[in-house]
């Protein structure tokens, strides 16, 4: 419906193209996943989600990929064929020249990288990689938009 409102009202034209792009690959560490299969009882969803702190209940890999995306500023593409839901408590020392310091972590000098964080706390790892990826261009919108 978003969508629809801002072609009519600032006749936004859109295409989809595949480009070569860097991305990171969200892969099963050589030591294997350390992170616990969630107990089916527990409630669903994050209790906390911000720069140097992850911790979300019910989480597939490919949910995990997104949400890792929004601290790398990079696309985070799971390539772990995980099947199940987990459990996640993560702590790295967050980019303090975007995020300013969490405050559960301030003054911590052993507090790890993300990527070194997802290693040894998910068992998990971030590669980079580059490959084909789908985009969305925009090839004309007006700056002020039409009357009703």
């Amino acid at each position: 419906m978003a969508l629809r409102l801002l072609k009519e009202r600032f006749q936004l034209a859109l295409r989809r193209e595949t480009r070569d792009l860097r991305y990171l690959g969200l892969v099963v560490d050589q030591n294997g996943v350390k992170m616990h299969e969630t107990n089916a009882d527990a409630p669903a969803g994050a209790e906390i989600v911000r720069p140097g702190r992850i911790v979300y209940r019910h989480v597939s890999g490919q949910a995990l990929a997104v949400i890792l995306t929004r601290f790398t500023g990079q696309p985070i593409v799971d390539m772990t064929s995980l099947k199940g839901q987990y459990d996640v408590d993560l702590q790295w020392a967050p980019d303090t020249a975007n995020a300013g310091p969490s405050p559960d972590i301030a003054d911590r000098g052993d507090v790890p990288s993300l990527f070194a964080a997802v290693r040894e706390q998910l068992g998990l790892r971030l590669e980079a990689r580059k490959g084909p990826m789908e985009v969305i261009v925009v090839d004309h919108a007006n700056r002020v938009p039409i009357g009703n």
